[in-house]
């Protein structure tokens, strides 16, 4: 009897379970459009290996190993089962399949957590392992922060983010004071936000000129500015730091490259990324598909945007001077008074 009953636990524990236990629509979804769309920055072996690894944050008795040929799963150092290593790395429907039996696995044998949060857990993962901008966040929508007055003469706007509406404020804004001498953007610490506000904003100062060009999935698209300048020639200082990025930094380097406007700070971040948003469940899903240039065409991610006058420590182009952050906004009242001589 008792050997009749550790056959049956030995059969248990090393026997393939079931595949289809479970269903994980979001994954296959996930996988369709990382084939579809991202093809050419998805490695879906290596982020498909490493986002199955990290599981055991989530129970540390689930282990995944891989070797050139086969992943092993594991639970409580018992081998559970293991699945042959597709031989197309780009091969989404296999390495969807793969996913989605460890995670039933998963669900079968952890109490830890529900087969939907684990679902979302791994996604996030994913996104995670494409690369440093691909994320996950809660779907919340983003507030309003804009902040303008008038200093000798010269209006000076303030916002830390690309929200929806925003250049449409920027222009009630400016046209409640015809008759200044000039503008400031201040975009120090900006992290960026809406691309199609970063256009709409630059198309308020640019007159038929091209703001920025995207090269996604291999295509290049080109944005130009429509005829008009909101403020008819009058000078613009646009203010940025070392914490300038993304939509700011399309700004910057179209207003600067196009002679519109003179840069002042210190070099930019360098988020020169795009990303498709996905909506998965209460989430949005964000996932690199390409990269944005200068009319001129330099790279902005990991390079920023460089001042015409850099004032940072030392008149530094790379260490922003934080304690001392009103002499920026001296510098440009200065040179706009001096009408830029």
């Amino acid at each position: 009897m008792l050997k009749v009953l550790f056959v049956l636990i030995l059969s248990i524990l090393f026997s393939p379970f079931e595949a289809n236990a479970f269903e994980f629509k979001r994954i296959n979804k996930i996988y369709d459009m990382l084939e579809k769309k991202h093809s050419h920055i998805a490695d879906l072996k290596k982020i498909s290996i490493t986002s199955m690894e990290e599981l055991s944050k989530f129970d540390k008795n689930f282990r995944i190993y891989s070797s050139k040929s086969k992943i092993y799963v594991y639970y409580q150092n018992n081998l559970i089962d293991h699945f042959l290593v597709p031989n197309d790395n780009h091969n989404s429907l296999a390495w969807r399949d793969i996913i989605n039996n460890v995670l039933s696995i998963y669900c079968q044998h952890s109490p830890k957590i529900s087969k939907d949060n684990i679902e979302l857990q791994l996604i996030n993962t994913i996104a995670h392992n494409i690369d440093k901008y691909s994320r996950m966040e809660e779907n919340v929508l983003k507030h309003k922060d804009i902040d303008h007055k008038i200093i000798d003469n010269v209006i000076y706007i303030k916002t830390e983010i690309f929200y929806n509406g925003l250049a449409e404020d920027i222009k009630g804004i400016v046209n409640s004071a015809p008759n200044v001498n000039g503008l400031i953007l201040d975009f120090r610490n900006n992290v960026g936000g809406n691309f199609n506000e970063a256009l709409k904003v630059s198309d308020l100062f640019l007159d038929n000129a091209l703001i920025t060009y995207s090269v996604e999935n291999g295509n290049t698209n080109y944005y130009t500015s429509q005829e008009g300048d909101l403020i008819d020639g009058k000078k613009i200082v646009v203010l940025v730091n070392n914490n300038t990025a993304s939509a700011a930094e399309i700004v910057a380097g179209a207003l600067g490259e196009q002679s519109r406007a003179i840069i002042v700070g210190t070099r930019t971040f360098g988020k020169g990324s795009l990303q498709s948003v996905y909506h998965v469940k209460d989430n949005n899903l964000y996932i690199t598909s390409g990269y944005t240039y200068t009319p001129s065409g330099k790279k902005i991610d990991e390079v920023g945007i460089t001042p015409q006058i850099c004032t940072g420590i030392e008149n530094s182009c790379n260490i922003t001077d934080s304690q001392n952050s009103s002499k920026d906004i001296l510098t440009a009242i200065n040179l706009i008074k001096s009408n830029f001589a």
